[in-house]
C-alpha cells in the first residue's frame, strides 16, 4: 500500500508495510491511526530516500507537550524500517533513565521481544568500541549487501544511546570502524532543545555534547 506524501515538500514516497501496521494496530487508538500513519509518511517523506547514494536532510518536528512525541517518532522509525532504512539511531535523553526509558518502550511497541517482527531488528544500546556491536553492526549490514541473502535475513539496526559526549563519541568510534558506504540511515534526536545546542557559542567555542 503506497501513501502519497501531503505536501510540496517532500521528496519521496514511504511505503506502509507490516512494521508500520503492526505498529498502528498494536499501540495507537483507533480514531488516531489515520493521523499518526499520515504524520509519519510526511515526516520521512522529507528525508533522503533510501535507495540514493549520497546526500543527507535535516529537520525539526515540532509538537506541543504530551503531544505524543514518543508515539510519533516510533511511527517513524517502524515506517524506516519498512523502507529499508539499514540504521536508526535514536539519541534519547540525556539521562540514564531516560534512556532505559525510551529503548524499553520502542522494543515494546515495535515488537522487538519475539517473532516475525522481532526477527527485522537488531537493537543495540550504548554501542561501544570495546564490546562487539561493531562486529554485529557490520555482519547486519554485510546481509543488505549480499544479492543473494533473503529479505527476511535482513535486519535494521536500531541504535539507542545516551546524549552524552562520552557515549555518542563511543557510538562514533563504533561506526567508524564499520564500512557505511552507501548505508541508508534516520538519525533522532529525542528531546532536540537538551544538550544539543551549542551552549559555548558565545566564547567562541563548542560545547562536548554538541560537538
Amino acid at each position: 500500500m503506497k501513501d502519497q506524501p501531503n505536501n510540496n515538500y517532500a521528496n519521496w514516497a514511504p511505503e506502509i508495510g507490516s512494521q508500520t501496521i503492526h505498529f498502528l494496530d498494536n499501540n495507537v487508538p483507533e480514531e488516531a491511526r489515520e493521523q499518526i500513519k499520515n504524520s509519519a509518511i510526511s515526516v520521512l517523506s522529507k528525508s533522503i530516500p533510501p535507495n540514493i547514494d549520497k546526500g543527507s536532510e535535516t529537520g525539526l518536528i515540532v509538537g506541543y507537550v504530551q503531544s505524543g512525541k514518543t508515539m510519533s517518532f516510533e511511527a517513524v522509525t517502524a515506517l524506516a524500517r519498512d523502507n529499508n532504512y539499514q540504521l536508526i539511531i535514536v539519541i534519547a535523553g540525556t539521562t540514564t533513565s531516560l534512556l532505559q526509558q525510551s529503548t524499553t518502550r520502542l522494543k515494546k511497541d515495535l515488537g522487538l521481544g519475539e517473532g516475525a517482527t522481532a526477527r527485522r531488528w537488531l537493537c543495540i544500546k550504548n554501542p561501544d568500541s570495546t564490546d562487539d556491536s561493531s562486529g554485529a553492526i557490520r555482519d547486519t549490514l554485510d546481509e543488505w549487501r549480499d544479492p543473494n541473502a533473503p529479505d527476511e535475513f535482513k535486519k535494521s539496526i536500531l541504535i539507542t544511546v545516551l546524549k552524552h559526549h562520552s557515549r555518542l563519541d563511543n557510538l562514533a568510534k563504533t561506526l567508524s570502524s564499520v564500512d557505511l558506504e552507501n548505508t541508508s540511515s534516520l538519525i533522532i534526536d529525542d528531546e532536540a532543545d537538551q544538550a544539543s545546542l551549542n551552549n559555548d557559542v558565545s566564547q567562541g567555542e563548542e560545547s562536548s555534547t554538541y560537538n
